[in-house]
C-alpha cells in the first residue's frame, strides 16, 4: 500500500496505530508476496515474467521502511527535536505534494487520455477499486475505524513497485499514464465510500 494512505485514512476515522501497522506487515510481506504474484501471473498469462527480490526490498525499504524507522527513532530519542520540526515538515509536504501531482497529470494527460480510449480499462479499475473497497470493509468490521483502513489499504497498490514490475518485464514501454490513472480513479471512487463511511459514524454515535 502507498506511504501516504495511513494519513489518509487517519484523517478518514481511521485507528491510525492499526493503519500504520497495516503498513508496515504489508511492506514486509511484499518482499516474498510480489514474487509470488508474479510466478502465478506467469502460469496465468503464459509468458515468462520476472521481478526480482532485490528490487522489491529496495523499493519497500526507500519508500516505506526506512522513513518510518527513522521517524520512529527520532521521536523515541529526539522529541524536542521532532516537535519543532514536525509542523514545518508538514507544511511543506502539504504544499509540495499538490504541486507535484499537478505537474505529473499535465505531463501525462495526452497519454492518459490516450489509453483511456471508449472508457473500457476505467471500467475494469472502477470495478476492481469497488471490489476491493468492499472486500476490505467487510473484513474489517465489526470495528468501524478498521474497516475503513482495511477498505482503502485493499483497493490501493503501490505506485513504484507497480512501475518496477512493468519495467522489469516490458522495458520498451511506458506505464507511469496508467498507474496514474489508478491512482486518480481510486481517489474518485473512494469519495462516496468515505462520504457514506462518515454518514455511519455519525448516525451510530447518535445525538450528541
Amino acid at each position: 500500500m502507498p506511504p501516504l494512505l495511513p494519513r489518509k485514512e487517519s484523517k478518514a476515522g481511521g485507528d491510525e496505530h492499526y493503519a500504520l501497522g497495516l503498513m508496515a506487515i504489508l511492506a514486509l510481506l511484499a518482499i516474498v508476496v510480489t514474487p509470488l504474484e508474479i510466478m502465478i501471473l506467469q502460469s496465468v498469462a503464459g509468458r515468462p515474467l520476472e521481478m526480482a527480490s532485490g528490487t522489491v526490498v529496495r523499493v519497500v525499504l526507500i519508500s516505506t521502511l526506512l522513513p518510518l524507522a527513522a521517524g520512529m527513532s527520532l521521536r523515541a530519542f529526539i522529541p524536542g527535536l521532532v516537535a519543532r520540526i514536525e509542523r514545518p515538515i508538514a507544511l511543506i509536504a502539504k504544499v509540495l505534494l499538490p504541486v507535484a501531482v499537478v505537474v505529473l497529470l499535465v505531463a501525462a494527460a495526452p497519454a492518459m487520455l490516450a489509453l483511456i480510449g471508449h472508457g473500457g480499462i476505467l471500467i475494469a479499475m472502477f470495478i476492481f477499486l469497488s471490489v476491493g473497497l468492499a472486500v476490505g470493509h467487510v473484513l474489517g468490521r465489526p470495528d468501524r475505524n478498521h474497516s475503513v483502513v482495511l477498505a482503502l489499504s485493499t483497493a490501493c497498490r503501490h505506485p513504484a513497485i507497480a512501475l518496477s514490475i512493468a519495467a522489469a518485464n516490458f522495458p520498451g514501454e511506458q506505464f507511469g499514464a496508467i498507474i496514474l490513472i489508478y491512482v486518480l480513479l481510486g481517489a474518485i471512487v473512494a469519495v462516496p465510500y468515505l462520504a457514506w463511511h462518515r454518514r455511519q459514524s455519525r448516525t451510530a454515535l447518535g445525538p450528541a
